[in-house]
């Protein structure tokens, strides 16, 4: 079900045999794996791991369906029908083929089977907001940045799911003495970097690729009256069927390794940008129509 790839310096810098530690965590947590031949017990199992997704993004659909809620906060958004039609992604078929070409970067050996697709918005450590395509695979996550104008894959990392040590929902935050206007929605956050912080060199470079987190938001078309409930484009989907990949991978690659799944606030350490604020408002990041221009 996967082709080829073709490795690049955009992949994250993670081995696939490379054995994880066994730290321990505090607070809010849920482990995952197996000790002792015995399953853990599951206080928190994450919301709706069990209920049907008849229309999910791992069948490509986008088709709407009945809200379950949000579990991430939506925030006072809204996306108009004229801002809406602009998004390349939104014609018919474009999301669909969209995917074809983006699974030719996976590798079976490395990969193994597809299990979903989402078209989301990845939020970089520059707090810039741009579109992606998520693919989930049996043992790992690839973040795609397609152009839906061109119709290439422009970028693309691979984040192999056993290597995951946390995995944060709930609402983006700034730092206290930020300047920037608050968020008021919510998101996921993956990290592998055993909670140590940023270096000098990745915090303060725009173009570093090496930063060992991602953070995800629901898709700007999500908040478009008619696209509400249209999950290839909800963080929320996408999270429930992450939690429940990494739980499998977990048992099959490392049953002793630990995960902590935990709702807090995610934290953007932005304290001033001109820049990224006119970038999201202006949905840069996006492929789309703009005044007879379309990039």
């Amino acid at each position: 079900m996967a082709n080829p790839i073709s490795s690049g310096p955009q992949e994250a810098r993670l081995e696939d045999e490379k054995s994880a530690g066994n730290s321990d965590f505090t607070g809010a947590t849920l482990q995952f794996g197996m000790q002792g031949g015995e399953e853990p017990n599951v206080d928190f199992a994450g919301p709706g791991l069990g209920r049907s997704r008849p229309h999910s993004g791992s069948t490509l659909s986008r088709q709407s369906v009945s809200s379950t809620g949000s579990k991430t906060s939506l925030g006072i958004r809204n996306t108009v029908d004229y801002v809406a039609k602009g998004f390349f992604s939104k014609k018919d078929g474009y999301f669909e083929k969209a995917v074809d070409v983006a699974k030719e970067l996976l590798r079976n050996d490395l990969d193994g089977d597809v299990k979903g697709a989402w078209l989301l918005s990845e939020i970089d450590h520059w707090d810039n907001e741009k579109e992606k395509i998520i693919i989930l695979n049996d043992n790992s996550v690839v973040v795609i940045k397609y152009d839906f104008v061109t119709e290439k894959v422009l970028d693309h990392r691979r984040v192999f799911l056993h290597m995951i040590d946390t995995v944060t929902l709930g609402d983006l935050v700034y730092p206290e003495k930020s300047l920037m206007p608050p968020r008021n929605h919510g998101g996921v956050r993956a990290s592998w970097n055993r909670n140590q912080a940023l270096s000098f060199g990745q915090k303060w470079n725009p173009w570093c690729t090496d930063i060992p987190y991602l953070t995800l938001t629901h898709h700007p078309l999500l908040y478009n009256e008619k696209e509400r409930e249209t999950i290839t484009y909800s963080v929320d989907d996408f999270y429930e069927s992450f939690i429940q990949q990494i739980h499998n991978c977990y048992q099959r690659k490392d049953p002793g390794k630990k995960v902590k799944v935990e709702e807090a606030p995610i934290m953007i350490e932005t304290y001033a940008s001109l820049s990224s604020m006119v970038f999201n408002q202006s949905y840069l990041g996006f492929s789309r129509e703009r005044g007879g221009v379309s990039f």
